[in-house]
């Protein structure tokens, strides 16, 4: 915590010697905590007046004053006085950007005797150390995914520094990070007097979507920084309801039920690797939901959608996916004479089929091929399975001629 200490002596009026020393005279301290110094003066008697200053932004109190008769350098007395500095709470423990963050100086004296022949005076530094700052209080990611946490903190050159990243668990314990997934990288100290913490997770489980900090210990202090929490996006895709038929169009859907704003969303067709960037002005917030349809679809289109969102983050996010089934229409049969074609869909399929019956239900007229009466499309291929279908025939009654 301390450099070593530095000694003063002169000569007193009355040719007594007199010495001031300290144990320190660089100190360290963190915006919550102090550290104390103790001066020591061996003189014929205690000092008439001690006095100690230092720059605007440092305080400090007197814990402890103590005089003995000492022979150590001839008879008189030993006066020890230990003074405590610490910050004056203009410096927080943590700042808003990273341009105010640095190792803050500043300087005590320490005066005994002040205005007399034997005025002695001990000067020395102060750094404040342990001010921290993280980039942000939220980091988006997602399940899967690679994901950096960031930490900035001002130390000594002097002190021996240990980081611990800390995650909280599913019962609120806080779990000290080791190997197995998750990477503690340290810079070396800049000329500002700052390092960089950093927590990289190689592949996210739905356990490390919660909270983190820096648990940081130095020159005998412990600090902490500002929590961080990880979320992970979560969007919602619902499936294209009904096939589509050629020259038609489809409908698709993304609502981000978890994240941020996005800034670029594209609906990607997966088998022909064709991408569609949708314009967001109509897209709607809380949840932010996107539509955008596709218009005169043809069987090309046929396959696998999946929306590709780059949020305003920078982070990148691939949605689940979604078939679209384009069906061919089959070319319009020419309708038998005498008859009328119906269509109807067949039931758990996407095919549907022609039916033959006979022309404004006239009672003599009736079906000449009943094995030819129906025409199914298979809207794969766009084929029809018969095409030779039934005319009607009318009926003569028979004459006694």
């Amino acid at each position: 915590m301390y450099s070593t200490g530095h000694e003063i002596k002169t000569p007193s009026s009355n040719l007594n010697l007199i010495t001031l020393t300290s144990n320190s005279e660089l100190i360290l301290i963190t915006p919550t905590d102090g550290a104390a110094v103790t001066f020591s003066t061996w003189a014929q008697s205690k000092p008439s007046t001690t006095n100690v200053r230092s720059k605007s932004g440092i305080q400090q109190e007197i814990i402890q004053s103590t005089a003995e008769n000492t022979t150590v350098n001839g008879d008189g007395i030993l006066f020890k006085e230990s003074i405590k500095f610490f910050s004056s709470g203009s410096t927080p423990a943590t700042v808003e950007t990273r341009e105010n963050l640095f190792k803050k100086k500043y300087w005590y004296n320490y005066t005994i005797n002040s205005g007399l022949p034997s005025e002695l005076v001990i000067s020395g530094k102060i750094f404040v150390i342990g001010q921290t700052f993280v980039d942000t209080s939220t980091k988006w990611t997602k399940v899967g995914g690679r994901t950096t946490l960031n930490a900035y903190f001002t130390a000594s050159e002097t002190s021996s520094v240990t980081v611990t990243w800390q995650q909280k668990g599913a019962e609120g314990i806080w779990q000290d990070l080791g190997t197995g997934g998750y990477h503690n990288i340290r810079s070396k100290i800049n000329d500002r007097g700052v390092l960089n913490a950093n927590l990289i997770i190689d592949k996210i489980k739905e356990s490390d979507i919660t909270i983190y900090k820096a648990r940081i210990e130095m020159s005998g202090f412990e600090v902490t920084t500002d929590l961080i929490t990880l979320k992970a996006v979560s969007a919602n895709v619902p499936v294209v309801k009904d096939p589509v038929f050629e020259g038609k169009s489809a409908f698709f859907h993304v609502a981000i039920t978890v994240g941020p704003k996005p800034l670029i969303v594209k609906l990607v067709h997966e088998q022909s690797g064709k991408e569609v960037q949708i314009n967001l002005s109509s897209m709607t917030s809380s949840p932010f939901e996107v539509n955008h349809v596709l218009k005169d679809v043809f069987s090309c289109d046929d396959g696998s959608y999946y929306f590709k969102i780059t949020f305003e983050t920078g982070l990148h996010y691939k949605t689940s996916k979604v078939k679209l089934a384009v069906k061919r229409m089959c070319r319009p049969l020419t309708t038998p004479p005498n008859t009328v074609l119906t269509e109807e869909k067949l039931a758990g399929s996407s095919n549907y089929k022609l039916k033959v019956t006979c022309a404004d239900d006239d009672p003599t007229y009736v079906i000449m091929r009943f094995d030819r009466t129906e025409a199914t499309c298979d809207t794969k291929t766009g084929k029809w399975d018969r095409t030779d279908l039934t005319p009607c025939c009318r009926t003569i009654a028979p004459t006694d001629d």
